[in-house]
């Protein structure tokens, strides 16, 4: 474990194994802007902004820790998900294509996704830093775990979010058969936080 003390605020990093030998360190506190910290000397510093991660630097290798789902995600491409074959035939009597839903409201929940690696590295980042970065960090008595769903940066994910959901929009294509039509994850996909808000959209772009 490595202990990082920031001004009787502990930083503990839980190594994944236990050859790290445990260390403190202590830092200068430069200044304070908000949720904004800076340390000297420079092994450690954390930073936040609006609905940005706090990036921390490790070791020369910054990370970036995520609070909630949504903030990691949003800026995700959910393209990969699979097209859907959706029977619309509920909408209209008639089934005729003007009163049939232009997209349709999907709850995201990341962890079911194969490619969302969680406690691990992607391959590709290994091969770029050649370093083992912990499974779980804990900063001021928050947990946090690696995870990964395609991006080159060093990510972490608070624990307690894991789990949220997130929502999007899944667009009608072409006709299958009738009443039944297909629809597809846009390769430039929008994510919302709340379902509420993903509704709103929905139904503004249903009614033009």
């Amino acid at each position: 474990m490595l202990y990082l003390n920031i001004f009787h605020k502990q930083i503990r990093l839980i190594r994944s194994k236990e050859k790290h030998i445990p260390q403190v360190i202590s830092f200068q506190l430069l200044n304070i802007n908000g949720n904004t910290f800076r340390t000297y000397p420079k092994s450690v510093i954390v930073y936040r902004a609006d609905r940005m991660p706090i990036k921390i630097d490790i070791d020369g290798f910054e990370v970036q820790l995520f609070e909630k789902m949504y903030d990691y995600v949003r800026n995700s491409n959910l393209s990969n998900y699979p097209d859907e074959e959706v029977d619309v035939s509920a909408f209209s009597e008639d089934n005729a294509e003007v009163s049939l839903p232009k997209v349709l409201v999907r709850k995201i929940n990341l962890y079911e996704n194969v490619d969302f690696l969680l406690g691990m590295p992607h391959e590709k980042q290994i091969a770029e830093y050649g370093y083992e970065f912990p499974e779980t960090i804990e900063l001021n008595g928050i947990e946090y775990t690696q995870v990964n769903f395609g991006e080159d940066e060093i990510s972490y994910l608070k624990n307690e979010a894991l789990d949220e959901p997130v929502h999007t929009l899944i667009y009608r294509t072409v006709k299958i058969t009738n009443g039944v039509y297909l629809y597809v994850y846009p390769s430039d996909t929008e994510i919302f936080e709340n379902e509420k808000e993903v509704q709103e959209v929905a139904d503004e772009i249903n009614c033009t």
